[in-house]
């Protein structure tokens, strides 16, 4: 856990310490300068032995309750970025066709393809080689992998078994390298390029649904028809395999299978670094990508609409929560406040730009137009957000292990509020027992 109610831990820990080291401080001048008090105090522990650990184990009570509640937290967060690592493996970044923003906004059917706007798009060889080109060109990429993902009907034709939604994909064989091995139940190494044309891996999850063992025949119904293919292997799941149920095989199968000849929809970026430490880059990589894949132009016209007095403003009110709808998360809020400081600057930056390709930016930015009184803004803003992307980037490891951050932080904040009323409970056990010793007295 990195932050606990929004501070960071360790600027937390040094605060919490320095106050400690100065309560014991004052608290030793003042038994030097009052010795008459601390013998009275010391005097009453053996007298009063009841009161005594009732006291002592209220507190400890209630600090048992505050570690466990941070115990209890970190174990949450360690689950959720456990499984985040091994369902995306190396995998840092994904470049997608961008989908259309807002549908309902924009106008509906008439002017949105809602299979675009919600389904992957593919790419096409131009933009698969400037992904390509700008991954090799950067040392903070270490492999950037084109496939083709669809969710599919799979039989085994042996356990006459269905799975009616498996995740089948297909990798370039040529560019594996950075995202890790694949393995065998048995632990063997095994390269997806020495697959045949007909022949497909199950990973363990889809081997169980299936109750498919290597030698099985697998239907794959795609939309242009059946394929038969033979189960090479079972493999391990996690990395490339992911945890999900899933059919792997090279690029060439799967575009022939899909008749998507030299096309992909999606493009995995690893960063340079291991499963967990490559994420450290992806912010400023994604910033990059951004830069690079936005149309400059509809950034320009962008720009223009969103920097009227009016509509900054609205923004800014709406990053503070002012309006309907304003209640944003750290990172969103923070982006906002971004904008709006580029707006001010008054020439369209690289920062900007990489903004307005957010699509997180877009959707907030567009319902601050609609809340903030500038209506008539919303769809010529829509329809510029929805152009000014030529490649969508998501930074997916980095948002998922914020989000386990996120849900950890929720059950230490929940426990450690009973943990306070434990302290609250404790300090008043404290207050009448030292009013009954001055009574008695």
């Amino acid at each position: 856990m990195e932050k606990l109610f929004g501070v960071p831990m360790t600027g937390l820990a040094g605060g919490l310490a320095a106050a400690l080291v100065v309560a014991v401080l004052v608290i030793f001048v003042m038994a030097l300068r009052n010795r008459i008090l601390v013998k009275l105090a010391l005097r009453n522990i053996p007298r009063r032995r009841a009161q005594t650990v009732l006291i002592v184990v209220g507190l400890m009570l209630s600090t048992t309750i505050i570690a466990s509640s941070l115990a209890i937290g970190d174990t949450v967060t360690y689950s959720i970025r456990s499984a985040v690592l091994d369902a995306l493996g190396h995998t840092d970044q994904r470049v997608r066709s961008p989908q259309a923003l807002l549908g309902g906004v924009v106008g509906g059917p008439e002017v949105v393809d809602f299979a675009t706007a919600f389904g992957d798009t593919y790419l096409g060889e131009d933009q698969i080689a400037a992904v390509l080109a700008f991954a090799d060109g950067d040392d903070r990429i270490d492999g950037v992998l084109p496939q083709i993902r669809e969710t599919l009907p799979v039989l085994d034709t042996r356990s006459q078994l269905t799975e009616s939604r498996m995740m089948v994909a297909g990798l370039d064989t040529t560019r594996l390298e950075g995202f890790g091995a694949i393995r065998t139940i048995g632990g063997a190494t095994i390269r997806l390029g020495d697959l045949e044309a007909d022949e497909v891996l199950l990973n363990e999850p889809a081997a169980e649904e299936l109750e498919a063992k290597a030698g099985d025949e697998v239907v794959i119904v795609a939309p242009d028809g059946r394929r038969s293919l033979t189960v090479r292997a079972i493999v391990r799941e996690g990395g490339l395999a992911a945890t999900d149920k899933r059919a792997l095989m090279p690029l060439a199968t799967m575009q022939r299978i899909m008749d998507r000849p030299g096309q992909v929809n999606r493009i995995d970026i690893s960063n340079l670094g291991g499963v967990s430490t490559g994420v450290d880059l992806s912010e400023d990589v994604t910033r990059d990508l951004r830069v690079a894949f936005t149309d400059p132009e509809i950034a320009a016209e962008l720009f223009d609409l969103l920097a009227a007095s009016g509509v900054i403003s609205a923004l800014e009110r709406y990053a503070a929560g002012e309006l309907p709808g304003g209640e944003l998360s750290g990172g969103v809020r923070d982006d906002l406040n971004e904008l709006v400081r580029e707006l001010r600057g008054g020439t369209v930056t690289g920062e900007f730009r990489s903004l307005v390709a957010d699509p997180e930016v877009a959707i907030n930015t567009v319902v601050a137009l609609e809340t903030g009184g500038h209506s008539s803004l919303v769809r010529p803003a829509t329809l510029l957000f929805a152009g000014v992307a030529q490649l969508s980037v998501d930074p997916l490891k980095e948002d998922a292990l914020e989000l386990a951050e996120f849900i950890g932080n929720i059950f230490v904040t929940i426990f450690s509020i009973f943990g306070s009323f434990s302290i609250i409970v404790g300090l008043l056990l404290i207050f009448p027992v030292f009013v009954m010793l001055a009574a008695s007295r």
